[in-house]
């Protein structure tokens, strides 16, 4: 009788591209990670990664970190692979666009400059290792794993939170290392050409009478250079000493408001609007608030 060796025996059929899609799905998730973490540490202010508008760059990063983790967890694998493929298709497109128009960095690392080509070569390989190993699906009920079978497991659920939880937390994370804060994140993807921030800013309480200064920050999120040309104020008690002033690409200045207490009403919120040359936001809303103390008068008081 001819003896099957343990390679040929039936009931290991299909282990060995198993035990190959395994190891890959782990090398392409954690680079699938890898690379969502070095984009999320590059500011999106600096001039160190403009090869892709930040709201692309904070999708990009959601993608790769929700594919990663579905890759490392193991679970509906070969719905995985089918995404893992169509995904890495993209990249390799984009790649290639970008090294065929003279890129000399795809962004694909932050701020670590990558060669297109590089990606491009990496994305390849990723589809013909994709293509040549998939999860095992042998002929017996208990080795076949369907993606109706995970469905009923429910794996699917369990993944999909914990993709959706994972992508939240890594995208503020990102949000706050690489915009610096979450306002600032809604307003780069809002489109905003200048912030200015805080929005209200409280002077607390001061004598009737008294002046004080709120200190205000503006940020031009374009490439251009951008002027604050002056500010209008809804009563002369408020005014500025720091314009007109022009604020270079990807940078900020303060301004000061200076405000003086008036006793009516004794609290109060006066707008500012600063006035601007950019076309997309030619004014910008601020408040001032606080409480004017009364002074009361004790020099023909008796001791």
């Amino acid at each position: 009788m001819q003896q099957v060796g343990p390679a040929e025996h039936p009931l290991n059929e299909g282990k060995r591209p198993a035990a190959g899609f395994t190891v890959l799905r782990l090398i392409l998730g954690l680079l699938l990670l890898a690379t969502a973490a070095l984009k999320a540490g590059v500011p999106p202010l600096s001039q160190a990664d403009e090869t892709f508008p930040p709201f692309v760059r904070l999708l990009a990063i959601e993608a790769e970190a929700v594919l990663g983790v579905w890759l490392l967890s193991g679970l509906a694998p070969q719905l995985a692979r089918r995404v893992a493929l169509g995904v890495f298709t993209l990249l390799a497109g984009v790649a290639a666009s970008l090294a065929f128009t003279g890129k000399t960095s795809c962004g694909c690392a932050g701020a670590l400059p990558m060669s297109p080509w590089i990606a491009f070569s990496i994305d390849v390989t990723a589809v013909a290792l994709l293509m040549r190993f998939s999860p095992q699906v042998g002929r017996h009920a208990g080795t076949k794993r369907t993606i109706a079978a995970t469905y009923k497991a429910g794996e699917f659920d369990r993944l999909f939170v914990a993709s959706i939880l994972g992508a939240a937390c890594l995208c503020a994370v990102a949000a706050v290392a690489g915009f610096g804060s979450l306002s600032l994140t809604g307003a780069v993807l809002r489109g905003d050409s200048i912030t200015v921030s805080p929005a209200d800013f409280r002077l607390g309480d001061a004598a009737e009478g008294e002046k004080r200064a709120a200190v205000f920050r503006l940020m031009n999120l374009t490439g251009e250079p951008v002027r604050v040309v002056g500010a209008q104020a809804n009563c002369g008690c408020t005014g500025t000493h720091d314009l007109p002033v022009e604020i270079p690409p990807h940078d900020s200045r303060e301004v000061r408001v200076e405000v003086t207490f008036l006793g009516d009403p004794p609290r109060f919120c006066r707008p500012v609007t600063f006035l601007t040359d950019s076309p997309d936001q030619p004014r910008l809303q601020v408040r001032v608030c606080g409480h004017a103390l009364e002074v009361r008068d004790t020099r023909d008081q008796p001791h």
